[in-house]
């Protein structure tokens, strides 16, 4: 099978094959998976899918090999491969058109045009508080406006203190929305009867 047929294959469709054959599967995910990574390490572009691979691995080695690996090991580095693979920016392609995305989005709250550096601090800030402690409680969009309108009041911050404000102000919206939502107990408890 190749690397399409093989991103395309059903839970159960995995599950069916044999030792061999999902060795073989990994084998070919790994091979087309180090091509883009090497191929997205090698230009000087910030990528999520690379952050991903870095982060997801075990010790050093980011592709390991498959000869020692049993099934159930087998089957995480299928889905690992997969994943990546599957983002979008895992193609220069892909990098591209997110860039050009998050640019449009976030030159509409700077109001003004970006450098690629600010685009790419903007970028990482975001993945970066997307993997912090908000990640699963707040979504893509208000990270990057936060990011965003930071920016723009200081144009001059570096990285460090792009990611610091934005978080201090996540938080702020966060405790907000909490307030907002919070249903006092006291205002539902009866009042015993005589």
């Amino acid at each position: 099978m190749n690397t399409q047929q093989l991103l395309n294959l059903s839970l159960k469709e995995l599950n069916s094959l044999s030792e061999k054959e999902l060795r073989r599967a990994v084998s070919t995910l790994r091979s087309t998976g180090r091509k883009r990574y090497e191929r997205l390490s090698e230009s000087d572009e910030y990528t999520p899918a690379v952050k991903y691979m870095q982060k997801s691995t075990k010790g050093d080695v980011i592709f390991p090999t498959v000869r020692n690996m049993d099934t159930t090991q087998l089957k995480n580095e299928f889905a690992r491969q997969k994943h990546f693979l599957e983002m979008q920016t895992s193609t220069k392609t892909g990098v591209k058109k997110a860039r050009e995305n998050i640019r449009s989005t976030t030159q509409e709250i700077v109001k003004r045009d970006l450098s690629d550096a600010e685009v790419t601090a903007i970028w990482e800030t975001v993945d970066n508080l997307r993997d912090g402690e908000m990640g699963g409680i707040l979504n893509y969009r208000q990270f990057l406006d936060t990011a965003s309108e930071v920016m723009r009041e200081n144009p001059d911050f570096s990285q460090k203190d792009l990611l610091d404000e934005s978080k201090r102000r996540l938080r702020e919206i966060y405790e907000d929305e909490q307030r907002a939502n919070t249903i006092y107990a006291s205002q539902f408890m009866q009042r015993p009867r005589n």
